[in-house]
């Protein structure tokens, strides 16, 4: 008999952030806009409550590229450890102001208490970053005034979750590298 869960949940949510608005051409910087920061932060809580509320509560959850603000992180770890799941979502552009460079990265929440079966009221947070850029999201942010560059993270992330076994995280375009990174775990 195999010590791994036989069946596992997740939750998927789509958020509806809108490019343009988000990250408008005539800005300095590659931040998500205030607007767009409430309407994501609304349907991310919407989406949460709907999968505490549901008959079938999901272990873990899943979140688009740049669908998290970054002004909402400690937010949204609260909202994870209150429901006892793994998440794993892309935030908003990492900036290094000194270097005009953006990261897309992507965070996984781990609730402290679940292994144990039991909310939490903190999280821990694993960073991973996308490795390419994709040609449009490099050329929109060189686009800007001042320019920035796409700043890539050459590491492959692959996590140990116990009873349900073993998890990579990669970020939209490096997909279509995903063999040579599996290939060196």
């Amino acid at each position: 008999m195999s010590d791994f869960a036989e069946m596992v949940a997740i939750g998927i949510v789509q958020t509806t952030v809108d490019a343009r608005n988000a990250w408008p051409a005539d800005v300095a910087q590659p931040r998500m806009s205030d607007v767009q920061d409430e309407h994501v932060w609304l349907e991310i809580c919407k989406a949460m409550r709907a999968f505490q509320d549901g008959v079938l509560k999901p272990r873990f959850v899943v979140f688009p590229e740049l669908s998290l603000p970054r002004t909402r992180l400690d937010e949204f770890g609260q909202l994870v450890g209150a429901l006892n799941v793994i998440a794993i979502v892309g935030a908003d552009y990492r900036l290094d102001h000194g270097g005009n460079t953006a990261q897309n990265q992507g965070i996984v929440f781990v609730p402290r208490g679940f292994f144990r079966d039991r909310p939490s009221r903190y999280c821990t947070q694993i960073v991973f970053g996308k490795t390419y850029g994709a040609p449009k999201e490099i050329a929109n942010l060189g686009r800007l005034v001042p320019p920035w560059t796409f700043r890539g993270d050459q590491n492959v992330y692959v996590f140990d979750c116990e009873q349900y076994g073993r998890f990579g995280v990669s970020i939209c375009y490096d997909f279509m590298d995903i063999e040579r990174a599996l290939m060196y775990r």
